[in-house]
């Protein structure tokens, strides 16, 4: 906006401005009387007064375009040259007083309005900034989450075996039952057959009644012989139990093995002599870190450590074997593998200390004449041999097999 030398007005142009002016610009007329046009008044400077007609050099406001908002020249303080200036095309415009206010106004609106709005993206850069606060927390619990979910999936893996097993046996007990059908259906007909024979015989029997005592006293032992055998529901009955025992050995023993899947056995660490229980565990699991340092497994995690049998007062017995829990299959797996290799350690005492699955009752029964031919066949001069998968193997390598 162009302000002249005025104290109360503002001086603006445009090329749709109405003015009135010498020469060939363009000025707007005197109203004339008119019956359609009587009650328009005539044109006149709102600053003098003057009436505004072709001679008279005059603005009209661009907002409200009323004849009561022209100004003269004069009254603006504008020179001929600034006016003719002003008028050759230029983009400015005048607005009066009243308009003038409104637009200031409005203004004022406008910056209350963008302070509100500035208020208001500061809140919401507030609540990013905690949101960003959050999700570095959560992602600082990335890692306890991905441990979470290994355990989870060896839970679900573990499970999906049971059920392959659980469905085998499911197919066994079906067919047990339907053995169990057929021999029912065959007590049937033999039953059916020994009645009607009985029957005959009766019959027979009645004809010679008196006749042949000696016969009398045959059939009657044949009866009690029959009598006292066995019945094939008996025998039935029998079997269906001694398969129901099996069936629920089995599984108490897959529940078991579920239940050592994550343990080890540690021979031949040395037991702590304070006599506070609680510090003797926690020299035994600082023994358990120190070897699995030495056999490179520093990732394995103990969840707990129990000596097995009872403690002797002696410290020259033999050290009581350490049932040791740990985190993870995979864990267990990879110690075994590895512990080998400590047996070898020239440094730290472990040449006495061995290492071995936590195996059940029936495992270590099944285990025995494997351990025994073991010792035999390496007493013979056999090297590399290794108990893996219930069998006696030769040694392939660290990778190639998964120790048992």
């Amino acid at each position: 906006m162009v302000r002249g030398q005025r104290l109360a007005a503002t001086a603006t142009v445009s090329k749709n401005k109405k003015v009135a002016a010498k020469g060939n610009v363009t000025a707007a007329s005197t109203p004339k009387p008119s019956s359609s046009n009587k009650s328009q008044s005539v044109p006149n400077c709102a600053g003098c007064g003057i009436i505004v007609t072709n001679e008279v050099r005059a603005l009209q406001c661009d907002g409200c375009g009323t004849n009561e908002a022209w100004k003269c020249a004069d009254c603006l303080s504008l020179t001929n040259d600034m006016y003719d200036q002003l008028l050759m095309g230029s983009e400015l415009k005048w607005l009066c007083g009243k308009c003038e206010n409104k637009i200031t106004s409005a203004d004022d609106h406008h910056q209350v309005n963008n302070a509100t709005k500035l208020d208001q993206i500061a809140s919401v850069l507030d609540v990013l900034t905690s949101k960003v606060d959050s999700i570095e927390e959560k992602t600082a619990d990335k890692a306890e989450i991905e441990h979470i979910l290994s355990s989870l999936n060896d839970k679900v893996n573990g499970i999906d075996r049971i059920e392959q097993k659980l469905s085998k046996l499911n197919d066994k007990v079906n067919e047990f039952e339907r053995i169990e059908q057929q021999l029912k259906a065959n007590f049937q007909k033999i039953e059916q057959q020994l009645v009607d024979k009985i029957n005959t015989l009766e019959h027979s029997l009645e004809k010679r009644a008196g006749s042949d005592t000696m016969q009398w006293q045959l059939i009657d032992d044949r009866l009690k012989k029959l009598e006292s055998k066995p019945s094939v529901i008996d025998e039935t009955q029998a079997v269906q139990g001694a398969l129901h025992g099996v069936l629920q050995q089995d599984k108490a023993e897959e529940m078991e093995i579920e239940q050592r899947k994550k343990n080890v056995i540690v021979h031949g660490v040395p037991e702590s002599q304070v006599a506070s229980p609680d510090q003797r565990v926690d020299e035994d699991v600082t023994v358990l870190a120190a070897m699995f340092h030495e056999v490179g497994v520093d990732d394995v995690q103990v969840k707990s450590v129990v000596r097995l049998g009872k403690r002797s007062e002696d410290p020259t017995q033999n050290p009581r074997p350490m049932k040791v829990v740990l985190d993870t299959v995979e864990g267990k797996t990879m110690l075994l593998r590895n512990a080998k290799n400590l047996r070898q350690s020239q440094e730290g005492g472990w040449t006495k200390v061995f290492i071995h699955q936590d195996l059940t009752p029936r495992q270590r029964e099944a285990r025995k004449p494997l351990v025994a031919e073991l010792k035999q066949r390496k007493a013979n001069g056999e090297k590399d041999l290794i108990i893996f998968n219930g069998k006696i193997v030769q040694r392939k390598g660290p990778q190639s097999i998964r120790m048992n």
